[in-house]
């Protein structure tokens, strides 16, 4: 991740530099009403690192929120902390080290999973093209059952259809009159 400071983001060598941090916070607070402040990263963007302690932590809080009116109460997040909330949220997620990056994978659920009547077919041997097709477009109907508000391109993202095919489907419903749009692209819905 390169950190470059914007008007919504400072960087700070330590908390040594507590006094101009508060400084940057309060101008950021008084154009944006929020932002954020990290320490152990150079203004180059160079990331040096610093131990902290949970007392660090209770330190840079409470200078915040003693010298900023109105007080405000930060929320401060010390980095390595969030793997155990992640796991325990996520837990087939992976972490590695790339050189000087550090990854994280998450597996990508599958929309299906849990879904009733919804199940996701795995291609067995080579189906024909119009088999493929009807499997397609009965997908769309079921999806636009479920939620008729559902935009073309969250079909395409669902099932992992490109936009043209989920408009070509679309187009075909239509002539069968099988689908009908009702309203605009945006805030209309459809009928099936």
């Amino acid at each position: 991740m390169k950190f470059i400071e914007s008007e919504t983001l400072e960087l700070k060598k330590t908390t040594s530099e507590i006094k101009e941090a508060i400084i940057s916070i309060a101008a950021i607070l008084n154009k944006h009403q929020h932002g954020e402040l990290f320490f152990g990263i150079k203004n180059n963007s160079t990331v040096t690192g610093q131990n902290v302690t949970e007392k660090t932590i209770r330190d840079v809080s409470k200078s915040i929120a003693d010298h900023i009116e109105p007080k405000i109460y930060p929320h401060i997040e010390k980095w390595g902390r969030g793997i155990k909330l992640i796991l325990s949220k996520e837990p087939d997620t992976e972490f590695s080290e790339v050189g000087t990056k550090f990854i994280t994978t998450f597996k990508r659920r599958s929309y299906f999973e849990g879904k009733k009547g919804l199940e996701k077919s795995e291609e067995k041997g080579k189906e024909s093209k119009e088999k493929s097709k009807e499997k397609s477009k009965e997908k769309i109907l079921r999806l636009m059952i479920e939620n008729s508000a559902i935009t073309i391109q969250e079909i395409a993202e669902i099932l992992g259809m490109s936009l043209a095919g989920v408009e070509k489907s679309i187009r075909i419903l239509k002539q069968q009159e099988r689908l009908r749009r009702i309203g605009p692209d945006k805030g209309g819905y459809w009928e099936v």
